[in-house]
């Protein structure tokens, strides 16, 4: 190497680094919630209109008060408009109260939806902790907790529903979920139990028992994220059963 190119490269200045401009950092904000939505526009149209619909119906019945024309109590005429058919000013008609229906119907709705959730909640909450206990422990708690599960099924549920609204005739809304939802959690934990005794044979699960793990780490941190998934279908659905339960009862 001549001097001159000797001097050159001892004089050259070193490579600034690169700085992120504001445009690259906006661009990374939030890269968790781009994932989030490219992952919603990839789902099937039919269940992006499910979910449209009941976030419809539920902020329609969030805003009620807002929505309802008259008072749902209210009564107008017990002569003149008791049992209308719709018109203009009652949409859906009259009660043989007298009472607008349409009104009635938005403010109903927050009852049944908040009864509904509260009970579809409760029941996946017991089917996870009993499934997921009987899953992960197996052996004799598993065949204990399993039979309980049976003895439970055994009871006729919409009977018992039916006897405790004959019982208590002005049951409350927080206690007619939870009888709801103290009697729906079976199916769940059956579901629940299956899909976590097969993860618990899983390779990794192994190679994580392997390593050390205590079975509370395996149950707490390497099981729950492959049972999400059946505990979310199983929910939403025990939600729309629910839903039609208690406006039957009602």
């Amino acid at each position: 190497m001549s001097g001159r190119s000797v001097i050159a490269h001892a004089t050259a200045t070193p490579p600034v680094p690169r700085v992120a401009t504001a445009r690259g950092a906006r661009a990374g904000v939030f890269p968790a919630l781009r994932s989030r939505l490219g992952a919603v526009s990839r789902l099937p149209w039919s269940t992006r209109v499910a979910a449209a619909t009941l976030l419809g119906f539920a902020a329609v019945a969030l805003l009620a008060p807002h929505l309802a024309p008259y008072d749902p109590a209210r009564q107008f005429d017990l002569v003149a408009l008791q049992n209308r058919a719709p018109s203009i000013a009652h949409p859906l008609g009259t009660d043989p109260f007298s009472r607008d229906v349409l009104s009635r119907t938005l403010y109903a709705g927050r009852t049944s939806l908040g009864v509904a959730a509260l009970a579809a909640a409760v029941a996946t909450a017991l089917g996870v902790v009993v499934g997921g206990a009987a899953g992960a422990l197996g052996g004799r708690t598993e065949r204990l907790l399993m039979r309980a599960v049976d003895a439970v099924l055994g009871v006729p549920r919409v009977l018992l529903l039916l006897a405790v609204v004959a019982l208590w005739a002005h049951v409350s809304s927080p206690s007619l979920a939870l009888v709801l939802g103290l009697t729906a959690w079976p199916a769940t934990s059956r579901l629940v139990r299956a899909r976590v005794a097969a993860v618990r044979r899983a390779e990794f699960v192994e190679a994580a028992r392997a390593l050390g793990a205590s079975p509370t780490r395996i149950l707490l941190r390497h099981l729950p994220p492959h049972v999400v998934g059946t505990v979310g279908v199983a929910g939403t659905l025990l939600f729309g059963e629910l839903l039609a339960l208690e406006a039957g009862l009602s």
